[in-house]
């Protein structure tokens, strides 16, 4: 029993005697940069925040360029942060982490390091009062990776001056941490941290290049994607999709070569330390059947060359304007928006002034929207946009396709008396244009006379077609389905009207009805 006794000793003797060896223990004074204890990597120091006042420096050289990660574990009742400096002769502050509250851990997994002396501090914390713990010690941890400059951020990119560079072909990952930045004295968004990338983007002798970005999402992140040009001026921002998900740009118009900068952020202060994010940048040729972003406003509207253009919605809070400037001898347009997703889809149109001439919102959630004969003169504004959700596969195709305006048309909008179509032909054409859609016509002869109006339904609808007495009031109606025929015979006291109601839209096809006087 004596021996299995000093057995046990030597054991434990050795043991402890072997995790000294392998843990530094800091050497007080280390309150100052020329009395910082040298430590090293992959080995763990433990030290005390014994005051107030107390800081602790560590002195780490590096030889070669690395990414460096810094863990410290949490003291009770202390609420301790972690700063690195770079010797260039006068300290340099690189990062200041104080993310958590008292009695809890600080780390920082990606800042840069190229050959050359860091220092590490551990010092208090600005959210709680400021007090020592001599009974319970810290153990920091450093570790350092080779760095991969092309495909890795290297912290800190912190602002536009010293962004990470990123080809226009390229990616390359990071990570959303620290949460806060202490060194951000940005007054709109105070210690945010951010991570900055530039890109050199070379248009040539092409009107416009194309930029596609997209940043894949990270659990817990909810992200900010934005573009700003050569004078640091926001372009193009995204934060559209909710945490855990990702933001893209696709089709963003660069019509000057030069340094474009992308900021990516978490909105809400919030980190991440273990998965990274992926920004992915690509650059194209401008198509002229392609939106060109940003056009989410009348002055950056992207003009449509044709009768059709393509685009995306990124989400429910996107919207592309375009802009055509019709031919002067045509006024009357089918207009269509195309899906390639299924989604609630909205159309505004206005014309040069600015002012809203139509607003086409005919389904709910489908995979096209159609005014089947809009009426339309001079320079034209047409928005497209969306409500949530928006699918990912979200392109979608604007066709604005001339029509033969030879036959007698309704002129939209004529859903009430006073707007109503002035029948001045023996036939007339209309469509359905709007969900449970009002056509009115007005009916008007020098005397009394006996008229018989035969309509021809459309196929696929269901109509209703009144006639009035000069007030409005209805006299006698008949119903029509798909493109059968009705007849209504009745006498007009020199005014009336034709009212055509829709109680099964169908969209694609005229209706159409001839009067005869007898």
């Amino acid at each position: 029993m004596k021996y299995i006794s000093v057995a046990i000793t030597v054991f434990f003797t050795a043991f402890t005697l072997s995790c000294r060896a392998r843990k530094h223990v800091e050497v007080e004074d280390n309150g100052s940069f020329s009395s910082a204890n040298i430590i090293q990597v992959d080995r763990p120091v433990s030290g005390h925040i014994g005051s107030s006042t107390d800081r602790d420096i560590y002195a780490l050289e590096i030889d070669h360029e690395s990414i460096i990660s810094a863990n410290l574990t949490g003291i009770k009742g202390v609420n301790h942060a972690i700063k690195i400096w770079k010797d260039n002769g006068t300290p340099m502050l690189l990062k200041w982490i104080d993310d958590r509250r008292k009695s809890s851990p600080e780390s920082v997994i990606n800042v840069f390091a190229g050959p050359g002396r860091y220092y590490i501090e551990i010092c208090h914390g600005e959210r709680d009062t400021r007090k020592g713990n001599i009974d319970t010690p810290y153990t920091l941890t450093v570790s350092a990776l080779d760095a991969d400059p092309v495909t890795e951020e290297t912290e800190p990119n912190d602002t536009p001056e010293n962004a990470d560079i990123i080809s226009t072909e390229g990616d390359i990952t990071g990570y959303f941490s620290p949460s806060f930045n202490r060194l951000n004295n940005d007054s709109t968004h105070p210690a945010r941290e951010e991570d900055w990338y530039v890109l050199t983007v070379d248009t040539g002798d092409k009107q416009a290049v194309l930029i596609d970005l997209e940043l894949t999402g990270v659990p817990g992140i909810n992200s900010l994607l934005q573009l700003y040009d050569r004078e640091q001026g926001l372009i193009i921002s995204s934060n559209t999709s909710g945490p855990g998900a990702g933001e893209q740009m696709r089709g963003v118009g660069i019509t000057q070569s030069g340094n474009y900068y992308i900021l990516v952020a978490s909105e809400g202060y919030s980190s991440n330390e273990t998965d990274t994010y992926t920004l992915s940048v690509r650059t194209r040729d401008k198509d002229p059947l392609m939106e060109m972003e940003p056009n989410n406003s009348f002055s950056t509207a992207t003009s449509m060359s044709g009768p059709f253009i393509s685009g995306s919605l990124s989400s429910g809070d996107d919207k592309d304007i375009f802009y055509s400037r019709l031919p002067d001898e045509q006024h009357l347009y089918r207009l269509e928006l195309l899906h390639k997703g299924t989604f609630d889809s909205r159309i505004f149109v206005h014309d040069s002034n600015m002012e809203k001439a139509a607003e086409i919102d005919n389904c709910a959630i489908c995979d096209r929207e159609i005014h089947p004969d809009l009426a339309l003169e001079g320079g034209v504004y047409i928005t497209v946009s969306a409500r949530h959700p928006v699918p990912d596969n979200s392109g979608y195709e604007l066709r604005l396709t001339p029509l033969d305006d030879s036959q007698f048309m309704e002129i939209e909008p004529n859903n009430t008396r006073n707007t109503a179509t002035p029948v001045t032909s023996s036939t007339v054409f209309g469509y359905v244009s709007a969900r449970a859609d009002k056509d009115y016509y007005l009916l008007d002869y020098e005397t009394r006379v006996r008229l018989k109006i035969t309509i021809t339904g459309a196929q696929g609808a269901e109509l209703r077609l009144s006639i009035t007495d000069p007030l409005g009031y209805i006299i006698k109606s008949v119903t029509v389905k798909d493109n059968a025929d009705a007849v209504l015979t009745e006498m007009i006291d020199r005014k009336g009207y034709i009212i055509i109601e829709s109680r099964r839209d169908n969209y694609e096809n005229p209706y159409s009805f001839t009067l005869e006087v007898k």
